[in-house]
C-alpha cells in the first residue's frame, strides 16, 4: 500500500503542535526477514525551522482521503455486539442513532450513515443514556474537553 511520492505527516515528538506535510521518498526493496518490516526515507515539505536532522518525530501515512467527512468524536461512539450507536441531542431528549462507521483519525471517527452534518451528538455519560431521556446541554469551559470554545457538551 505504500507509493513513492506518497503524502505523509509528520509531527514533532518534542513538541506534537510542530507539524508538516512530507512524502516518501524511497522504498527499500529489501524486506528484514526477522520483522517483516521495510525501511522507508520520507522527507519534509517546507518544515518549520524546529524540525531539525535527527529529530524524534512521528509520521503518519496518508493512505486515503475522504472529502467531506462527517467526523464523530470517539468516546461519543457506543458499541454493542457489533453495532455503533451515537445518542444525538433531539430538544431536550436523547435520540438514539446506529451509524455506520468509516475511516479513524487522532479520535475522530468518519460516520458514513445514520447522521447528519449539525445533529448534536452527545459526547459523555451517553453508556448509561436511554432512548428519550432528558439530557442537559453543559456549556465546554465546564468541561476538561478538548473542543473549542463555542462548542458544548451534552451530558447524559
Amino acid at each position: 500500500g505504500l507509493r513513492e511520492g506518497q503524502a505523509v505527516r509528520i509531527t514533532l515528538k518534542a513538541e506534537e503542535t510542530t507539524r508538516c506535510a512530507g512524502r516518501i521518498r524511497q522504498i527499500s526493496p529489501i524486506v528484514d526477514p526477522a520483522t517483516g518490516t521495510v525501511k522507508v526515507t520520507v522527507e519534509a515539505v517546507a518544515p518549520q525551522a524546529a524540525l531539525r536532522p535527527g529529530s524524534f518525530v512521528a509520521v503518519e501515512i496518508v493512505r486515503e482521503t475522504h472529502e467531506r467527512a462527517l467526523l464523530v468524536p470517539r468516546e461519543a461512539i457506543v458499541r454493542d455486539l457489533g453495532d455503533a450507536y451515537v445518542y444525538v441531542a433531539n430538544g431536550e431528549k436523547a435520540e438514539k442513532r446506529t451509524i455506520a462507521l468509516g475511516l479513524e483519525e487522532a479520535g475522530n471517527v468518519e460516520a458514513l450513515s445514520g447522521l447528519t452534518a449539525g445533529d448534536q451528538v452527545i459526547v459523555a455519560g451517553q453508556g448509561g443514556l436511554k432512548e428519550g431521556q432528558v439530557i442537559k446541554v453543559i456549556p465546554a469551559a465546564a468541561t476538561t474537553s478538548r473542543r473549542g470554545p463555542d462548542e458544548s457538551v451534552l451530558r447524559g
